[in-house]
């Protein structure tokens, strides 16, 4: 199936990237275009950053063929996206995120995200969670497959802070940077670009993607705060001390 889906993938992307280099200012399909206005190089960064997003999940399955597909994607001569400015995101007539992750009872921000971002001091929770007013604190996810009744209702667990209307986002300059240190890491080819600075990159371009700007330096260079406990707002049902000592500093030889 995934090899069907990057020979399609990649015979769009050639078709497009003829199209572009032959009417790099052409803009007939905007009034129909909900993501990109109409910017077929827009179209093709996003289709690049596709391919290396599904060459990242694929690695364990087939390596070789993964390498081939993340490379040809990043080293294409247009490229993956890069900037925040050719984020993909769509606008319809609801945030479709909204109707599952607010509107449905039973979905509720993950511990496994709370606990990082807590033990992390990451300024960006509230732009990730909805707050919600429980002794635990404020920020509190729910671990999977636990079962609560009815309490998920009421203001014990966060909510991902989505609004109905807002664009529905489908690809970021920050998750394509996180997939390229991945390949770096992997010892694939991406332009000279090193681990260290495609994970940073990776880093400040999501923060600006949040509009938070205030302390990404220090963030960068903390090299002390880890993975905090998760502590079960009910009845103490799923406690669980952090299972991870990574740092947000990078650093080359660090384990898992």
């Amino acid at each position: 199936a995934y090899h069907a889906m990057f020979t399609d993938l990649t015979d769009a992307i050639n078709v497009m990237t003829v199209y572009v280099t032959e009417n790099p200012n052409n803009r007939t399909m905007a009034k129909y275009d909900k993501v990109y206005d109409g910017d077929f190089e827009k179209w093709v960064k996003f289709a690049n950053s596709l391919k290396l997003r599904m060459a990242i999940r694929i690695r364990f399955a087939d390596r070789e063929y993964a390498r081939q597909m993340a490379e040809e994607a990043i080293n294409h001569s247009i490229g993956v996206i890069t900037s925040n400015e050719d984020n993909a995101t769509s606008l319809g007539t609801k945030n479709q995120l909204y109707t599952v992750l607010v509107q449905w009872p039973d979905q509720c921000v993950s511990a496994d995200i709370t606990s990082y971002m807590k033990g992390y001091n990451d300024p960006r929770m509230s732009k990730y969670f909805k707050k919600k007013t429980s002794d635990k604190g404020d920020d509190v996810g729910m671990r999977a497959g636990l079962s609560y009744g009815n309490d998920i209702t009421g203001p014990t667990f966060s909510r991902i802070n989505v609004g109905e209307m807002d664009r529905t986002l489908w690809m970021s300059a920050a998750e394509t940077a996180f997939n390229k240190a991945e390949a770096a890491m992997l010892g694939w080819d991406v332009k000279g670009e090193t681990v260290k600075d495609l994970y940073e990159s990776a880093i400040r371009l999501s923060f600006a993607q949040w509009g938070v700007s205030d302390g990404i330096d220090q963030y960068l260079n903390d090299e002390s705060s880890t993975q905090a406990d998760y502590v079960d707002p009910n009845e103490n049902k799923g406690n669980e001390s952090a299972i991870s000592s990574i740092t947000i500093k990078w650093k080359d030889n660090a384990g898992e």
